[in-house]
């Protein structure tokens, strides 16, 4: 990471430093529930399995889209989110934006 006048992150900063390291601990959780599937059961699951196709599941047999698995899947992208914009805070919400796309 590099000086902020190239867009890049601070990381000689303490706070700067913990965030990194949250943001990697997040990601590293991310990776192993959603693609794993690892260790993680939920009441309403009997069974879990790798599904590497977007919105594959999200339609229940009767065609009604899955409420909690939509829930789910909005909250646990909720920190990414926050870290992105507590890290990049010299990037423009259009910068931030591309960065998802």
């Amino acid at each position: 990471m590099a000086k902020s006048e190239s867009g890049f992150i601070k990381v000689h900063h303490f706070s700067n430093r913990i965030t990194i390291a949250l943001l990697t601990t997040y990601l590293i959780v991310l990776v192993w529930i959603l693609l794993f599937k690892l260790g993680v059961h939920f009441s309403y699951m009997p069974s879990r399995s790798v599904n590497l196709i977007p919105f594959d599941g999200l339609f229940l047999s009767t065609g009604k889209v899955d409420k909690p698995e939509l829930i789910l899947n909005i909250i646990i992208f909720i920190p990414l989110g926050i870290y992105v914009g507590v890290l990049l805070k010299e990037w423009t919400w259009r910068n931030k934006l591309l960065l998802f796309t």
